[in-house]
């Protein structure tokens, strides 16, 4: 079973940001409430908030406790990468959870995601990482790139450097 390694921690991270207070990741600007987000409330780094939990609101998150959340929200993502019994090397492993912590595993009917399409199918990157095509699975990557149907340009940043870590480059 891989762990994230420390190199793999510190690119999320730099992705992801670190917050100590909540934010709408649509605006990137500080909010009160859970509720005020428009697009996804999230803290600490990348930490996903559903708009009815109060628990942060108006809080300001330790360092410590921002670690904590973000070694939980690692760990969920190790565990789906790992649940996949895939031959992978470290630097496979850790773009692949970088991805996966990024757009989710996805859910039939509902979201689009590394496992699942909405269609019930699985991704191209998943589909070509089974394959052994490891290539295509990197290429694929590049075209999760959109929000609610926009090019974001950290989201292209993020894909070329989560493709170039999965192909060893």
């Amino acid at each position: 079973m891989f762990k994230l390694s420390a190199a793999g921690k510190a690119e999320m991270e730099q992705f992801e940001g670190r917050r100590n207070k909540l934010y709408d990741d649509a605006t990137g600007k500080t909010i009160a409430r859970a509720a005020d987000a428009k697009g996804y409330p999230t803290i600490g780094v990348g930490h996903l908030v559903k708009k009815d939990d109060t628990s942060y609101d108006g809080k300001t998150l330790s360092d410590a406790e921002i670690d904590a959340l973000f070694a939980a929200d690692v760990k969920w993502a190790e565990d789906i990468i790992n649940g996949l019994g895939l031959p992978l090397k470290q630097n496979q492993f850790d773009a692949l959870v970088s991805f996966v912590y990024n757009v989710g595993p996805g859910k039939k009917g509902v979201k689009d995601g590394l496992i699942t399409l909405r269609n019930g199918d699985p991704s191209s990157v998943l589909r070509n990482m089974r394959a052994g095509n490891i290539q295509a699975a990197g290429d694929s990557m590049l075209s999760w790139t959109r929000s609610a149907g926009v090019v974001m340009s950290g989201l292209v940043k993020r894909r070329q450097a989560e493709r170039a870590l999965l192909l060893g480059a």
